[in-house]
C-alpha cells in the first residue's frame, strides 16, 4: 500500500467518524440552547446506535420529555387543577418530589379556604338571622312605644274629662250649698215670724183676758 493511499485513507475515515458525531451532537447542542431560553417545544431525532453519541441522545430526549411533562403539570395547577398526579422517577428526583409536594399543599391550603368560606357563610347566616331577630324586636318596641303613647293620650283626655267633670260637680255642689243656706235662712225667718206671731197673739189674748177680768170685777 502506498502512503498516498493510506493517508487518502485515513482522511476519509476521519471524515465519516466526524460527520457521524457532528451531526447528533450539534442537533442536541442546539436543543440545549433552546431550552435554556425557556424553550421546550423541542424535539431530537433519536436513532439506534449503540455507542456514547445514542446513549447521549436518548438520555437527552428522556431529559427533554421530563421537562416537558412537568411542565405541562405546572400548566394544568396554573388553571386551578389539584387534582393532577406527579410520580417522582426516582427517590432523588428533587424537582419531582418538589412538584408532589408543592400540589399537596396546595390541596390543603385549598381546603382550609373552603373550610374557612363555609364558616364564614355560616357566620354570615346566624348574623343575618340575629339581625333579623333585632329588627322584629325593634319593631314589636316601636308598635308597643305607639301602644303607650296612645295610652297616655287616652289617660289625658280621660283626666281632662274627670277635672271638667269635677269642676261640674264642685260648681253644682257650691250652687247647692248656697241653695241650701239660702233655704236654711228662708225657713229661719219663717220659724222667726211664726214664733214672733204666736207670741204676739199670746200676748193679744192675755190682754183681753185681764181686760175682761177688770171689767168683771167692776
Amino acid at each position: 500500500m502506498s502512503a498516498s493511499l493510506y493517508w487518502f485513507l485515513v482522511r476519509e475515515l476521519s471524515y465519516c467518524l466526524t460527520s457521524s458525531l457532528q451531526k447528533p451532537l450539534k442537533e442536541i447542542t442546539t436543543a440545549a440552547g433552546r431550552i435554556a431560553s425557556g424553550d421546550l417545544g423541542v424535539a431530537i431525532n433519536l436513532n439506534d446506535r449503540k455507542d456514547e453519541v445514542g446513549g447521549l441522545t436518548r438520555a437527552f430526549g428522556a431529559m427533554i420529555r421530563y421537562f416537558q411533562d412537568l411542565a405541562a403539570v405546572s400548566g394544568r395547577v396554573a388553571g386551578g387543577d389539584l387534582v393532577v398526579t406527579v410520580k417522582p422517577v426516582s427517590d432523588k428526583d428533587v424537582l419531582g418530589n418538589a412538584f408532589a409536594n408543592m400540589i399537596e399543599n396546595l390541596r390543603k391550603i385549598n381546603q382550609e379556604i373552603r373550610d374557612g368560606v363555609n364558616v364564614l357563610a355560616s357566620s354570615a347566616s346566624e348574623i343575618l338571622s340575629s339581625t333579623t331577630e333585632i329588627a322584629a324586636g325593634m319593631a314589636e318596641t316601636a308598635t308597643s312605644v305607639s301602644e303607650t303613647t296612645a295610652t297616655m293620650e287616652e289617660v289625658k283626655q280621660t283626666a281632662q274629662v274627670s277635672a271638667q267633670k269635677s269642676r261640674g260637680v264642685s260648681d253644682n255642689s257650691q250652687k247647692a250649698a248656697l241653695v241650701a243656706e239660702q233655704g236654711n235662712a228662708a225657713v229661719s225667718e219663717t220659724l222667726t215670724g211664726i214664733i214672733r206671731s204666736t207670741i204676739d197673739g199670746n200676748r193679744c189674748r192675755e190682754r183681753s183676758h185681764v181686760e175682761r177680768a177688770d171689767s168683771s170685777s167692776r
